[in-house]
């Protein structure tokens, strides 16, 4: 029996495991949306501590205060942080649209 060019390569794409294109087994909730925000947090939560960075003196013996508690350490920093925080909760808990619509239905 022989083969047409045709059917040998339909049998040997099926044979190497090559999947047709379907749905995927499962799927993230992420978007790329959420991956940017989360990039965007994890950013900001690096900057944040990268502020708080410093203040340390060369002599033990002395003490600066003005560099220690600087606003730079003392306020802006822990905003900066916190925001980035908050950004990670966000980018996890957007869902996406057809997964909200989803929920609507089933419950109501």
């Amino acid at each position: 029996m022989a083969r047409t060019p045709d059917n040998s390569k339909k049998n040997r794409n099926t044979r190497r495991g090559r999947r047709s294109r379907r749905a995927p087994l499962f799927e993230l909730g992420f978007t790329k949306a959420t991956w940017y925000i989360g990039a965007l947090a994890i950013l900001l939560i690096v900057v944040g501590y990268v502020l708080m960075l410093g203040g340390a003196s060369d002599n033990p013996a002395e003490f600066h205060p003005e560099e220690v508690y600087h606003w730079r350490r003392i306020t802006l920093a822990p905003i900066i942080v916190l925001t980035g925080y908050l950004l990670v909760i966000v980018a996890i808990l957007i869902r996406k649209r057809e997964q909200a619509q989803d929920v609507q239905e089933e419950s109501g």
